[in-house]
């Protein structure tokens, strides 16, 4: 068994391609990634709205969990 670390995805800021398509369809956009800070953003559409015309809040639940995951990965990545 070997205890060489296996290298982890990078994820560079504005790029979520290994993200799968759910958070890209999303729209997300990385502007900054650190193991203290995620900052992004999402462009808003009228594809992000409800029937009512507002914002489905699972955008944004969506924009808050993932944040938080690349957080952590970054924290951990080395």
């Amino acid at each position: 068994m070997s205890t060489t670390p296996s290298a982890s995805p990078r994820i560079e800021p504005t790029s979520l391609e290994p993200a799968g398509a759910f958070v890209t369809h999303a729209g997300l956009i990385l502007d900054e990634v650190s193991p203290t800070h995620v900052l992004g953003h999402i462009e808003l559409s009228s594809d992000h709205h409800t029937p009512w015309g507002i914002v489905h809040g699972g955008v944004y639940s969506t924009a808050v969990e993932s944040a938080a995951s690349i957080g952590a990965s970054a924290v951990v990545r080395d």
